[in-house]
């Protein structure tokens, strides 16, 4: 069997997260879709179709496929990773009958007997719907708006831990390590509400204390007094202190000082200076907006898209989204757009340029032992260019950045 996952127009409904990476890479629950379906389909091939300005960053994180035969799983790029989403998809494929997915009057997927001749160009979704193939309508949780991926990672990151367990060694009750992981004397573990799991060469410095459900990625470095707690996912490659409290951070990024993280998505290559902290409820205790949209949540933090940075005591207040590779100095009351310096004070709003936003990607990338190249390098050019009507409605202006009231 093959398993084809495909991103539909929606996508953009989840940008930024979503503006450098491809849906089913967003770490939520625990795991990414692409790393549970791995899990979860072993023998099975995995490929895939992706917005064309990601084709090339994606080949090198997803390996390429042999063109698809035999039985198709079609997926959406969206589905939000859950354990039990899989147990019932593969009900559906046992029963060896073709079908359209739908989940609310939306086309998410198919299994068909062998794959459809399509062109490149095609849109799946569209092709799946003008199929002649009965439908299905399935109750699956998905990712369709910014908040979603933190919330879906708080519901699902218990079971799915149940899951993921088996692979990993148990150390104690509740808690599983992988490979080369080195865990200090004086750490507290606390399993009474669900799993940690500690992936490879993971290192946790003393007198931390790690509540589940949580999970730690590889190489990921959890420095001496922090607290994880409340359905926490951290990617892979990271330095983390500080209290992060229900909250994912993607992957290869820095908050390893004092300040709060809460309700809250952190991208890749993001670096939180010392202090920074977000307000993830209202003085009122009342509903928080994000984008302008109602969430229906009175605990929300915000959301840092890939590359950004703060500088030292940045506060952000609830509900915000820090744009790609935006830059927040003081206190950030608004929403920051992409490729943007933002300072409340003095100097506003000032373009954060290209040749500046590639100079400090190789910078990164070095000291995360990580090799330039240039798919990186063009991604960060494109991204600039797509998010140029974004800083011109902002009145994000060219010019230096400077600190003068």
């Amino acid at each position: 069997m093959n398993i084809i996952l495909f991103e539909t127009e929606t996508i953009q409904k989840l940008y930024p997260v979503t503006l450098g990476r491809v849906g089913f890479d967003i770490l939520c629950g625990g795991t990414t879709l692409y790393a549970l379906l791995q899990r979860a389909f072993a023998t099975t091939e995995i490929t895939w179709r992706v917005r064309d300005y990601l084709t090339d960053v994606t080949k090198l994180r997803f390996p390429v496929a042999a063109p698809a035969t035999g039985d198709c799983l079609y997926l959406s790029a969206a589905l939000a990773p859950r354990i039990a989403t899989i147990d019932l998809l593969k009900e559906i494929i046992a029963q060896k009958t073709e079908t359209v997915l739908t989940a609310g009057g939306d086309i998410i997927g198919a299994y068909l007997r062998k794959p459809f001749a399509a062109a490149e160009t095609a849109d799946i979704a569209e092709t799946l719907a003008a199929l002649s193939v009965p439908a299905t309508d399935i109750s699956v949780p998905r990712l369709q708006n910014l908040w979603d991926v933190i919330f879906e990672n708080e519901k699902n990151i218990g079971e799915n831990l149940k899951y993921l367990a088996q692979f990993f060694n148990q150390k104690t009750d509740g808690v599983y390590c992988g490979h080369n992981v080195t865990v200090a004397p004086s750490v507290v573990f606390d399993t009474s509400k669900g799993s940690v799991i500690l992936d490879d060469n993971v290192s946790v410095s003393d007198f931390c204390v790690l509540r589940g459900p949580l999970y730690v990625g590889p190489q990921t470095i959890v420095r001496s007094f922090c607290e994880l707690k409340d359905g926490t996912s951290i990617g892979p490659v990271c330095k983390i202190g500080g209290e992060v409290e229900a909250a994912v951070v993607q992957g290869y990024a820095n908050k390893q000082h004092y300040g709060f993280l809460g309700h809250a998505y952190v991208g890749e290559w993001v670096n939180l200076g010392a202090g920074t902290t977000n307000s993830d409820l209202k003085n009122t205790y009342g509903e928080i907006k994000m984008k302008g949209e109602k969430t229906g949540h009175q605990f929300l933090g915000c959301v840092i898209a890939d590359y950004a940075k703060t500088a030292v005591g940045a506060l952000i207040y609830t509900g915000k989204v820090i744009g790609f590779n935006s830059c927040v100095y003081g206190t950030a009351i608004a929403d920051v757009p992409s490729f943007t310096n933002y300072a409340r004070y003095g100097a506003k709003q000032i373009t954060f340029p290209l040749e500046l936003a590639q100079k400090t990607q190789i910078a990164m990338f070095s000291r995360r032992n990580v090799s330039p190249n240039k798919a990186c390098q063009d991604l960060l050019k494109h991204i600039f260019s797509l998010t140029a009507a974004e800083r011109n409605a902002a009145g994000v202006r060219e010019g230096e950045l400077n600190f003068i009231v």
